[in-house]
């Protein structure tokens, strides 16, 4: 524009090239008159596009702190659902496998066989006991009979005594002829007759004395072996008893594991404290059948952690595939 400004500063107003110039110059005045339109409907459309702009970045705001919250919530359950399978992980590995429910039942069923071997020794040895307290007492009253009897010669004996010192205060008598030989020889062959039987009686005493503490020692020796099978078979019911408690406690494992991998809430009671009682009575009536019966219980147990195990099984390869399906979002 200067250099045509320049130009028409001389006189050129006749020449081809002034009108040249002048015609370019409407030319482009037209051009800029339409330029500015352009411009300024562009301006239109660019605050036009600016506002629809603006309310569309609004709305993909709100859109995007929604998919935020979404994102926050479904991380908060992957979390607490991550915690959750932490903790099922946690009390399936405290749980038994399923050898050694196979062993724990081989072995609840050999300390079974040992109980009721134990229990029928324990029978024929309190017959046994029985019969031996029979006799003791049979023992016992012929000691006191015999004893009554060796008291009855002692009596018999010092009476002998007696009299043979009166037969020897007899014979120092006789001696000087107070009596005569024929009574003083009875009297002393009565006399060795009675000291004969003392001693025979002295003799069977001893023996029978000789023969009951053989007895008290036999029977002593069977009272020893009677406590200690009596103490044995306490151990071995105090060790069914403790098995039959662990029986119980996983049982409410397997119910605590059950009610939080189906999402409800567990049993309080059982999450604060297993079952850890079992009457006394109960260990002390024990019989193949209620061996029998617990060991049914020991199965049935078995069977709900296979159940379980399954069930989380088909929880985690569902939740693996959910993280999964979540993770291009």
């Amino acid at each position: 524009v200067k250099e045509i400004q320049s130009k028409l500063s001389g006189d050129v107003t006749g020449s081809s090239e002034y009108q040249e110039l002048l015609s370019e110059k409407l030319n482009l005045e037209a051009a800029l008159g339409s330029t500015e339109y352009a411009l300024q409907q562009l301006k239109m459309s660019y605050n036009d596009f600016k506002k629809s702009t603006s309310t569309s970045e609004k709305e993909l705001l709100h859109k995007l702190n929604d998919i935020q919250d979404r994102h926050q919530i479904l991380g908060e359950r992957h979390k607490s659902a991550s915690d959750q399978l932490t903790r099922l992980k946690e009390y399936l590995r405290d749980l038994p496998t399923h050898e050694e429910h196979q062993q724990l039942q081989q072995e609840i069923a050999k300390k079974s066989a040992q109980i009721s071997h134990l229990s029928s020794k324990v029978d024929h040895l309190s017959q046994e006991v029985k019969k031996l307290s029979k006799r003791e007492r049979e023992q016992e009253a012929r000691v006191e009979a015999l004893t009554q009897e060796r008291d009855d010669f002692s009596l018999k004996l010092n009476l002998t005594e007696n009299l043979l010192k009166t037969l020897e205060t007899q014979r120092a008598e006789a001696s000087e002829g107070q009596y005569s030989k024929e009574d003083l020889l009875w009297t002393l062959d009565q006399l060795k007759k009675e000291l004969e039987n003392a001693r025979k009686m002295k003799n069977k005493l001893a023996s029978v004395e000789g023969k009951q503490k053989k007895t008290e020692q036999r029977l002593e020796r069977m009272m020893e072996q009677v406590v200690s099978q009596s103490k044995m078979s306490s151990l071995i019911r105090s060790l069914v008893k403790n098995l039959h408690i662990a029986v119980n406690q996983l049982k409410d494992m397997v119910t605590i594991c059950r009610q939080i991998s189906q999402g409800s809430s567990p049993d309080m009671s059982l999450l604060l404290s297993f079952s850890d009682f079992l009457d006394d009575d109960e260990v002390e009536t024990l019989s193949n059948a209620n061996l029998t019966a617990r060991l049914k219980e020991v199965e049935s147990l078995i069977k709900e952690l296979e159940d379980v195990r399954e069930y989380l099984q088909e929880q985690y390869a569902h939740h693996l595939a959910k993280n999964i399906t979540c993770v291009p979002m």
